[in-house]
């Protein structure tokens, strides 16, 4: 069985990503994590957030309120673009400061399932593209930090058990409904839900370079 998801890699450096097991877009940021309570109720448009799997779109609507934002979202076609073709594992490296996390934060609200995003991009340039709404909130987005799991983590093995469990545990959450063939396993739990709901899913996983970085340390 196969998950139907996505993938684009993001990067501030040179470095060789190996892939993982679902596709997922990945974006390293220079930029400290805002840590939310995972039973939070944020409500946006009527849907259920959750901490890691489909965030809301607050981040990106505080982006556009700023005095300052410069428009990004043509990125959002090209990635629309390779959704369904053998380049959807995209690398884009950029410098320190070039604004990788406004574009982890606008590509959450645009694929992510728990908001309505519609009115918030209604008056950028990826609304003037025919496939616009063709993609527009219809993914289950997982967004992960890397940097939150590495401050709670003394090694790998922890650091990789504790992202399974916080996501397992939204994934359970938002669709109790699904029969899990092994409700500890990260994989089984997306490709059950692919199987029986038909959402696929796209992975955002912010501060990439922080882990590779702290790899070392945090064997120690």
């Amino acid at each position: 069985m196969y998950v139907m998801s996505r993938c684009f890699f993001i990067s501030g450096n040179q470095y060789k990503l190996r892939r993982l097991k679902f596709r997922a877009i990945i974006i390293n940021i220079d930029k400290s994590y805002e840590v939310f309570s995972y039973y939070r109720k944020l409500i946006q448009g009527g849907d259920r957030m959750g901490n890691y799997l489909n965030p809301g779109n607050e981040k990106f609507r505080r982006m556009i309120q700023s005095e300052i934002y410069v428009d990004k979202t043509g990125m959002i076609k090209y990635t629309n673009s390779v959704l369904d073709t053998a380049q959807n594992y995209v690398c884009v490296s950029r410098p320190r400061r070039f604004g990788k996390s406004m574009a982890a934060n606008m590509l959450t609200a645009y694929y992510s399932r728990g908001c309505n995003s519609k009115e918030l991009f209604g008056k950028f340039e990826i609304a003037k593209d025919k496939d616009f709404e063709k993609y527009l909130n219809q993914y289950n987005t997982i967004f992960l930090n890397m940097q939150e799991f590495l401050s709670r983590s003394h090694n790998v093995e922890e650091l990789i058990d504790r992202v399974k469990k916080l996501v397992i545990r939204d994934l359970k959450m938002e669709y109790p409904e699904v029969d899990y063939f092994d409700d500890t396993d990260l994989i089984e739990c997306m490709q059950d839900i692919y199987a029986q709901m038909q959402y696929p899913f796209v992975v955002i996983i912010d501060e990439w370079i922080a882990f590779l970085g702290n790899i070392n340390k945090i064997k120690k």
